[in-house]
Parts: structure tokens; sequence; C-alpha cells
């Protein structure tokens, strides 16, 4: 069974790919490809037993495509041309 590539929006819904309408599909695409030559500051943290954490990464080009699943979005994009 396959998986359903899903597109999380900015109020913190998500819908699959596939639902998203041309328009947002590509603006989506063109943010990443901007993200990718910038780079973007992944900011996480947490506590455990009193002790807390916190830690950066920066993600640009292949790694952040990986993570926000870059190849999903080009994938649909190219299945509706």
């Amino acid at each position: 069974m396959s998986r359903i590539a899903m597109h999380k929006t900015k109020d913190g819904k998500e819908i699959p790919i596939s639902q998203m309408d041309n328009d947002h599909l590509i603006n989506t695409i063109k943010r990443m490809h901007r993200n990718m030559d910038t780079g973007i500051v992944v900011r996480y943290g947490g506590s455990s037993f009193g002790e807390c954490y916190y830690d950066e990464d920066m993600l640009d080009g292949y790694e952040l495509a990986e993570r926000f699943g870059y190849r999903d979005y080009v994938e649909e994009l190219v299945k509706r041309m």
C-alpha cells in the first residue's frame, strides 16, 4: 500500500498534496527552491527529568528537500502536466 503524501498548511491543517490547487502547489515548490538556496534554521528543544535542552540545525539543499518531501510536490505537479 502506498503512502499518501501530505501537506501541512500555515494553520496546521494537513491535506493530501493531491488536493492542493495548482497555484498553491507551484508556490510551495517555489518557496522550497528559495529555502534550498538560503537554508532554514530548525529549532527544537524539550525537557526530561528536570533537564532542558535546545538545539538548532541549519538545513539547506538536499537535506531540506528530503526533510520536507520536495519530490512528492514535484511528482504531483508533473502528473498534472
